[in-house]
C-alpha cells in the first residue's frame, strides 16, 4: 500500500510540473518570499527530495566529517545532519537568517558564495563543502566548484535538478511551454543540466586533476528510473572526492 501511495504521489507531482504556471511577482523579496513560497520555513521536517538526498549523503560520509554548506537557506537538511552527529556550518548571503540559525543551534556565516576563497584565508578548512540545490541559481557555478575543491580537505558534494526529466519534455510537447523551475521569479534558476550532461561537464572542468567522481540520479520515477534515469530521475547528486 505504501508503495502504491508513493507511486501515486510521484505521478501527481510530475504531472503538476507539466501544467503548473506560477504567477509573476516582481515585488517579491527573493531572500524571504522564495522560501515561504516553497514551504521551507517549517522547522526540521524534510521533504522526500531532501530526505533521499541526505540518505545518499549519509551512505558516503562519516559523521566525524566537518561540512561547510553554501547557500543553506533555512537549512532543514543541516538540522538533519546535525542531529546525526555531523559538524555542520551553514552559510548564505542573507543576514536575516542569523537569528534563525542561532535558535536552532547551528553555526551560520553570512557569506556571498563567490567569496569562499577570501573567507577561508587563514581559517580552518572543512572536510567537505556542499551545495544542495544551489548551483542552478548561479550564472557561472564552475568558479564556485573550483574554489570549493581548492578549499575542502576531502571533496565537494552538490545536488541539482534533472532538467531532462520526462515531465519537462511532456510540458514542451503537450503545451509548447519551456520547463519551469521557479516559484516566485523566473530568475531563480539560470543554469540547467540533464543527468547525461553532468559527467562530461565535470570531467572537462576538472581536466588534469585526479578525483573520484560519482554522479547519482535520485528521486527516480517508477521502475523506469533505474533504466533511463535521464528521463525518470528528478534530481542529480554529485560527489567529487579528492584522492586520499
Amino acid at each position: 500500500m505504501q508503495v502504491i501511495k508513493k507511486l501515486l504521489r510521484g505521478i501527481i507531482w510530475d504531472w503538476k510540473r507539466i501544467f503548473y504556471d506560477p504567477e509573476f511577482d516582481f515585488s517579491a523579496r527573493p531572500n524571504i518570499d522564495y522560501w515561504h513560497d516553497r514551504g521551507c520555513l517549517r522547522g526540521s521536517k524534510l521533504n522526500s527530495f531532501q530526505l533521499e538526498r541526505m540518505l545518499l549523503f549519509q551512505s558516503y560520509f562519516h559523521n566525524e566529517d566537518s561540512i561547510f554548506d553554501v547557500g543553506s537557506g533555512t537549512g532543514e537538511t543541516l538540522v538533519w545532519l546535525s542531529k546525526r552527529g555531523y559538524d555542520v556550518t551553514a552559510s548564505d548571503f542573507n543576514s536575516s537568517l542569523q537569528h534563525y540559525y542561532e535558535d536552532i543551534g547551528i553555526n551560520y556565516i553570512n557569506l556571498d558564495a563567490s567569496r569562499l576563497s577570501d573567507y577561508f584565508q587563514g581559517r580552518e578548512r572543512p572536510d567537505y563543502i556542499t551545495f544542495f540545490e544551489v548551483l542552478e541559481h548561479i550564472e557561472v557555478p564552475e568558479n564556485n566548484i573550483l574554489d570549493a575543491i581548492k578549499i575542502a580537505k576531502k571533496g565537494v558534494i552538490f545536488s541539482i535538478p534533472n532538467s531532462t526529466h520526462y515531465s519537462y519534455i511532456l510540458r514542451m510537447l503537450i503545451r509548447g511551454r519551456f520547463l519551469c523551475q521557479w516559484r516566485v521569479h523566473p530568475r531563480e534558476h539560470v543554469r540547467f543540466w540533464g543527468v547525461n550532461d553532468v559527467k562530461p561537464w565535470l570531467e572537462e572542468l576538472l581536466s588534469g586533476r585526479q578525483f573520484e567522481l560519482n554522479v547519482l540520479p535520485y528521486q527516480r520515477s517508477f521502475i523506469l528510473g533505474h533504466f533511463v534515469p535521464h528521463l525518470f530521475a528528478r534530481g542529480i547528486f554529485v560527489v567529487i572526492k579528492k584522492p586520499e
